[in-house]
């Protein structure tokens, strides 16, 4: 159990989790959407199913993760993601300097204990934010397929059907539901890694600076205990 617990603990210290998670799985959700404009996806799952040498699998991979760090910055540009809460009255790379100051006070004075978890909140925050982008952007590739695979002469009654059915809402419902889910848990998050930092600087008291001020934060079990 405790080779168990340091193996985990490595995959978050060393960041493997947070790009496995936050930029790999979202980007080959991202990737197998958009593979249905050229091919059907069982046959696409057929393909990822045979013989894929380890060379092709570690560069897709580094293609996927640079993919989706490219998406990531043009979703912070839109407002559709962010990296820290707002602070205080500051916007832009002004308060993207501050938090980062935060974190870098934070890390240099914290416990392993409050770094794990710390890194615990920031795995989850990217996961769900980079999610929450591919799954957005993936929407209009299925789309497409749904459309493109019915008979050409029989498309428009098809569309017309498929409005009035009612398995049709129950997954646009569910699809609404995970969306927002992952929002709200990105969220969250973003939240809980900043408070973490604030609370435990003022708790050891390496800041004279009351972060609170700028984000309030109330101390919650969640800031002490692993993150389900």
């Amino acid at each position: 159990m405790e080779h168990l617990q340091t193996v985990v603990q490595d995959l978050y210290t060393n960041f493997v989790l947070r790009d496995l998670a936050g930029k790999i799985v979202p980007g080959a959700l991202l990737a197998f959407s958009l593979s249905l404009l050229i091919s059907k996806p069982l046959e696409t799952l057929k393909l990822l199913n045979g013989k894929i040498s380890t060379v092709a699998t570690v560069v897709g991979a580094g293609i996927l993760w640079v993919t989706v760090l490219g998406l990531q910055s043009i979703a912070e540009s839109m407002g559709l993601l962010a990296y820290f809460p707002a602070v205080g009255d500051k916007s832009g790379e002004a308060a993207f300097a501050e938090a980062t100051q935060l974190m870098q006070q934070f890390l240099a004075n914290a416990t392993p204990a409050d770094k794990l978890q710390y890194e615990r909140f920031v795995v989850i925050k990217e996961a769900t934010g980079n999610l929450k982008f591919a799954l957005l952007l993936s929407a209009p590739f299925w789309i497409y397929y749904i459309v493109h695979s019915w008979p050409k002469g029989k498309r428009k009654a098809s569309v017309v059907a498929l409005l009035k059915a009612g398995s049709t809402y129950l997954c646009i419902g569910f699809y609404t539901l995970v969306l927002v889910g992952v929002h709200r848990m990105n969220n969250q998050h973003i939240m809980r890694q900043y408070c973490l930092a604030a609370l435990t600087l003022e708790r050891t008291k390496a800041e004279a600076v009351s972060y609170q001020q700028l984000v309030p934060c109330k101390p919650h079990p969640e800031n002490d205990q692993p993150t389900r």
